[in-house]
């Protein structure tokens, strides 16, 4: 029926089944639907008629990043079968299937960064009262291996490697949890992406103080902006002044080491509600002004092409000047090896001094050859074509709601543990671990029974969290199956 479009989608069923992997996913739903995973769904997106339901595509995308599944191709690993156990669905989508509908759910431009929009200022809305205001920004490299677009090569940290890739910008709560991200194809910089895009987009979205309370209090910033030290600029400090933001950030040159005794222990709030105590010292410091001044540019072609013709030649030349002086006559020369090693040296000087010649003609022109242009001036054959970003922005999208609803659920199973590092391993472990469904149509109900753990202490913290996630009175998406947790085992 779905594939002659007399169905719209088909209806969920779940069946009990034993020992489904990966079924310790299903924890983190309520925490997905309440992150929005599906707020808004269908105010932004259709799906013309076919079999898998427009929430569950959603479910399943945000599912297999929990799982640390890093693409779709991946899930072609995954059984097909038992993922559809999970979802209430006869199989999980195949690889082509979910860029189908991805592309389906992708046809309109700048419908992904709507949705991403609407969800960032329900987050900031709904931040903790500790952290409102506080927004945290930083930039990564992702590297791109396709083969669409030569893109621009950046240094990329981890792998200690120069490769084509995009930025990505993420502005993050004080817990970490992000708010949204900005991609840049060519990075201009943190500096320019926070003046011209991050700055204005938190005007525009973020709470702040009304105006009264702004007229008030002269010191009253809108809203606090925290970045590293790429961000360093006097000048840029002083914009930010003039628009009542503050900061946080490194000083870019610091100075001598500054004396133990200006240091005193203070009490610090962890943004988890947590305290501990930090030795801490405070100065005032003057900045100069004109520090640090970037403008977008990109390495000339032309100048790249005669560098490397420069090195080449030059390389060439050594090897010719160091075949001269390598030459040697023996103890007792013949007269037909004398002329032979004149007539030798005779030629390899007439090819060292056009060599010379050369390599100068090309460092003129290389000199003459400016070595950075704006984009708008490199030459046509030269330029790079952007890739379309509204599918990458629709699963980053995902992701982001993904990342919150881990980092939700890691808040909450911190409160069982010895130490506060162990809840996103222990989530980690837990999306995978084998689980039970059990499903009552009469209780209208879906029992999801975890295998437990290797050790006392983390079912102990499992348990706490399946209370929680039971009291939350979750259901199912387009079900009335209200969902329970619980160990088994």
């Amino acid at each position: 029926m779905a594939s002659c479009g007399l169905l719209t989608s088909a209806e969920l069923e779940f069946v009990a089944a034993d020992d489904v992997p990966n079924g310790g996913v299903l924890c983190a739903l309520p925490a997905l639907l309440a992150e929005g995973l599906l707020r808004h769904t269908r105010t932004f997106y259709r799906l013309p008629p076919g079999f898998y339901p427009l929430e569950s595509i959603f479910l399943a995308l945000a599912l297999l990043a929990l799982v640390r599944c890093r693409s779709l191709e991946q899930s072609r690993y995954l059984s097909p079968g038992e993922w559809g156990k999970l979802l209430g669905l006869d199989r999980l989508p195949e690889v082509k299937t979910l860029r189908r509908k991805i592309s389906d759910l992708c046809g309109q431009d700048g419908q992904a960064a709507q949705w991403q929009s609407r969800l960032a200022g329900e987050w900031m809305l709904g931040a903790h009262s500790q952290s409102v205001g506080l927004f945290y920004a930083d930039g990564h490299v992702r590297v791109y291996h396709g083969s669409l677009t030569d893109l621009p090569r950046r240094y990329v940290a981890r792998e200690r490697l120069c490769l084509r890739g995009t930025t990505d910008y993420w502005i993050n709560g004080l817990g970490g949890a992000p708010f949204f991200l900005l991609t840049q194809p060519v990075n201009p910089g943190l500096i320019a992406v926070l003046r011209q895009h991050i700055v204005p987009r938190l005007l525009a979205e973020a709470p702040q103080p009304g105006i009264e309370a702004l007229e008030a209090d002269a010191l009253l910033p809108r809203f606090t902006l925290i970045f590293d030290r790429e961000g360093y600029s006097p000048d840029f400090f002083a914009e930010l002044k003039a628009q009542r933001i503050a900061i946080l950030s490194y000083h870019k040159f610091p100075g001598e080491k500054w004396p133990v005794a200006e240091f005193a222990p203070h009490p610090v709030r962890l943004h988890n509600g947590d305290s501990i105590e930090l030795q801490l010292a405070e100065r005032g410091t003057r900045l100069s002004n004109g520090l640090w001044v970037r403008e977008v540019l990109v390495v000339n072609p032309a100048w790249r092409r005669l560098n490397q013709s420069v090195r080449r030649e030059s390389a060439r030349l050594y090897r010719l000047r160091a075949e001269f002086g390598a030459r040697a006559l023996p103890a007792q020369p013949t007269a037909q090896q004398v002329q032979n090693f004149e007539r030798r040296g005779g030629e390899l000087q007439e090819k060292i001094q056009a060599q010379e010649l050369t390599i100068s003609d090309l460092k003129e022109k290389r000199r003459q050859t400016p070595t950075k242009l704006t984009l708008k001036e490199l030459p046509e054959t030269e330029r790079f074509a952007q890739l379309k970003t509204e599918k990458k922005h629709f699963i980053d999208t995902i992701k982001l709601i993904a990342y919150r609803a881990e980092s939700a659920l890691a808040g909450e199973i911190r409160e069982a543990l010895s130490r506060d590092d162990d809840g996103r391993a222990l989530l980690r472990r837990l999306f995978v671990t084998p689980a039970n469904l059990r499903p009552d149509p009469v209780a209208q109900s879906l029992t999801v029974e975890l295998h437990r753990l290797g050790s006392p202490l983390q079912d102990l913290a499992v348990a706490h969290l399946c209370q929680l996630l039971t009291d939350s009175q979750t259901l199912f998406p387009t079900t009335n199956l209200r969902l329970i947790f619980r160990q088994v085992g």
